[in-house]
């Protein structure tokens, strides 16, 4: 049994009332922080500060524009009718297993 609903809108609602966004821009307007958190968590000591703000900018574009020869731009990927154009848009929480933000997070963990 699914532990979330899709919403009116389109969101991922977990029964905690965890609301998955839709697409980078939803994500980053929440939490723009999120990819400097990271990147400072895993890297700092390792480089400078401007070689980290660096890495910060390159996995921002990353997650927000998937590459054109990307399986999930196709129609229908990840239950878009268009495809998805960004990595956020790729979250399925059936693949995830729920749509909690644990996994939500776990799931752009991982992305990074």
């Amino acid at each position: 049994m699914a532990s979330f609903t899709l919403s009116p809108d389109g969101h991922y609602v977990e029964v905690d009332g965890f609301v998955v966004p839709r697409n980078f821009g939803e994500f980053f307007k929440r939490d723009p922080l999120r990819v400097r958190r990271w990147v400072t968590k895993r890297l700092r000591g390792r480089f400078d500060e401007d070689r980290l703000l660096d890495l910060e900018q390159d996995l921002l574009v990353y997650v927000c524009a998937l590459p054109a020869n990307s399986r999930f731009r196709k129609p229908g990927a990840s239950q878009i009718r268009s495809g998805c154009s960004d990595v956020i848009e790729c979250f399925d929480p059936v693949g995830h297993f729920g749509a909690s933000a644990a996994r939500f997070h776990n799931f752009v963990n991982l992305c990074l």
